[in-house]
């Protein structure tokens, strides 16, 4: 009797082990399940966010390629004779001896500011080497 009762006990507790294994499978398994069922939303949203992007990047592209094609059409076209170029340089060089500043002459011009910082340099460096000349030249 002793020894059917230290069975039984032993086997209630093998039962009961066995039971909380089971709890703990289930419970590992809905973790699992939840943990795979927020990855592929998360997944579908990436996926999403992909495909958007690429269609922006595309649209970059083809907006990218016209504004390419438009600048080479516009190269051709504004390439000024000569004569425009003197009259820009004389244009430049007027502001510039009245005092105005590089800025207020290339926004009045429509002109980049270091395309006018260049010439008031290359004017003033000919103007100094000139005068360099000319005081060394005997009168």
């Amino acid at each position: 009797m002793l020894l059917e009762k230290g069975l039984l006990m032993l086997l209630a507790g093998a039962a009961l082990l066995l039971l909380g294994a089971v709890v703990y499978a289930f419970l590992v398994i809905k973790v699992e399940l939840r943990l795979l069922g927020k990855r592929a939303v998360t997944r579908a949203e990436l996926e999403g966010a992909m495909r958007k992007w690429t269609g922006e990047l595309e649209e970059l592209r083809v907006r990218l390629n016209e504004a390419e094609r438009e600048r080479g059409s516009q190269a051709g076209l504004s390439a000024e004779p000569e004569s425009l170029n003197l009259n820009r340089r004389a244009q430049i060089l007027g502001l510039y001896r009245k005092g105005k500043p590089v800025r207020e002459i290339a926004c009045a011009l429509h002109i980049p500011q270091g395309e006018v910082e260049l010439m008031v340099k290359v004017h003033d460096l000919s103007q100094s080497a000139s005068r360099k000349i000319q005081s060394l030249s005997p009168l």
